[in-house]
């Protein structure tokens, strides 16, 4: 068996490069029932150490493949190693989402389906406007929009311990910083909004912390 460390995304969840969104949500969520503490099949192979590692591949792989764009720039990172040929990777036919501006405004829908806008709530505007964003930002957002943590982590595939990470600002609980920024776009565009943006504004307030 090849080190994990040698494995690509798509071989970590068991997928080629032509999987869809679905199946990789899919297979994500195979993997962590397969290698979760609860799984009697693999609990003697593997130490905690172990398990706590390819979790960690696991969501990483999940969190680029899952996002349109990291896809899109890990294909290319393949293809420029010749481990994955031009052409053979999975290509959308969906049109990209537009997300919501700084006023709120959107024109078109989810490509996933319809989600929560908020375009016209004074709340979800007041937290777009904000210099810095916090979890409780994240929060006061989610629940203005009447929207349960589950719902997003059953969108995502994120477990929801770390989404609560997130809005309860314990990034530190998180695998690592790319894991942070990773989770926090998929969160933020479950609500259609723009991810790079609010993204930045969480990122910045905890890197000015570190300074």
């Amino acid at each position: 068996m090849r080190p994990l460390v040698n494995l690509t995304h798509y071989e970590i969840l068991d997928l080629t490069a032509e999987a869809t969104p679905f199946e990789i949500r899919r297979a994500y969520k195979s993997a962590l029932e397969v290698y979760s503490e609860d799984s009697l099949a693999i609990y003697s192979l593997f130490s905690p150490e172990e398990r706590k590692e390819i979790l960690g591949r696991l969501d990483e792989a999940f969190a680029t493949l899952v996002n349109e764009k990291a896809r899109y720039e890990y294909d290319q990172t393949l293809i420029q190693r010749g481990v994955l040929k031009e052409g053979s990777q999975y290509r959308s036919i969906k049109r990209p989402a537009a997300p919501l501006d700084s006023e709120g405004r959107a024109d078109s829908a989810h490509p996933e389906g319809e989600k929560p806008q908020g375009a016209d709530n004074p709340v979800i505007k007041e937290i777009l406007t904000q210099e810095d964003l916090t979890g409780t930002d994240l929060k006061r957002l989610r629940t203005e929009l009447g929207v349960s943590l589950e719902q997003i982590a059953q969108w995502t595939k994120i477990r929801p311990g770390m989404l609560r990470s997130i809005e309860e600002d314990r990034f530190y609980e998180l695998p690592s910083r790319l894991h942070l920024k990773s989770f926090l776009k998929a969160y933020v565009q479950y609500f259609h909004l723009n991810p790079e943006s609010l993204v930045n504004r969480y990122m910045k307030r905890i890197e000015g912390g570190e300074s």
